[in-house]
């Protein structure tokens, strides 16, 4: 909470909460969700109208009570802690944590236990590693699922701590990902012949010849035929989109441009 100015340093291992964080519980300070929890909880929420009630975590907030969050029932602290609060206009914001088993699965699914719980929730936020099976990587995929709203998809990244920055859509990125792999398996003529396609393109929007090829890069393509081969060779692997266009002089020309 130190960094994103929730609570403040009053001295050597002290900190205090400030506005507009009005209680903090904590494991020194335990709360439940039983039922005097829950009154303690509403008594803040009638004082402080309209508050965020965060509740971090689940499985936290339920132990010690008999419940089991595999069953339906463990979700009914939840129920009546939204009903409890609902007349003061408070929104209550849950943590909980995904099952190993169902991770790869929707937001609704991919909680721990039972799925009763999620049904709870007007609106569902997951996080999850963009790839688990690389340590390094440490982009986070964060996709949301609820009533009445759209699905946003986002991979983020903390850069500082408490600071982030957004990398679009996980689709794309792992559309860029995918496509960055296919790259690194081209020959070298590939790659080069792709380059200076591209590199044309990002001049003048246009398309190269297997002739603007073989003049560009005479030493790699010593022949028309072979550029020709190797633009072919682009498009079909779905790097290059050809086209063929009438040009003065030169009659119908295929011309080779980036596949975007």
């Amino acid at each position: 909470m130190l960094p994103v100015g929730l609570m403040v340093r009053t001295g050597d291992d002290k900190k205090k909460i400030v506005d507009p964080v009005k209680a903090l519980w904590h494991k020194g300070k335990p709360i439940h969700l039983n039922e005097q929890g829950i009154e303690k909880i509403y008594d803040q929420c009638e004082i402080h109208r309209n508050a965020i009630v965060v509740l971090d975590a689940f499985a936290s907030l339920i132990s010690g009570m008999g419940l089991d969050e595999n069953h339906a029932g463990a979700t009914e602290p939840i129920r009546f802690l939204t009903e409890a609060i609902a007349p003061t206009g408070a929104t209550s914001l849950l943590l909980h944590h995904s099952s190993k088993g169902r991770s790869d699965q929707r937001a609704s699914n991919a909680a721990r236990g039972s799925n009763a719980l999620t049904a709870e929730a007007s609106q569902i936020i997951k996080l999850d590693w963009l790839n688990d099976k690389d340590e390094k990587d440490e982009r986070i995929q964060l996709t949301t699922q609820g009533r009445n709203s759209k699905t946003v998809d986002l991979v983020i990244e903390q850069i500082e701590r408490a600071v982030f920055i957004s990398h679009g859509s996980s689709g794309a990125l792992k559309q860029a990902i995918a496509q960055q792999k296919k790259e690194e398996k081209l020959s070298e003529r590939q790659y080069l012949a792709l380059e200076e396609v591209r590199e044309a393109w990002s001049k003048t929007y246009a398309g190269i010849s297997a002739k603007d090829l073989h003049e560009k890069q005479p030493d790699e393509f010593k022949k028309q035929i072979n550029a020709k081969a190797t633009l072919d060779q682009l498009e079909k692997q779905g790097f290059l989109k050809c086209e063929k266009v009438p040009i003065e002089g030169r009659g119908i020309v295929a011309l080779f441009k980036p596949h975007v």
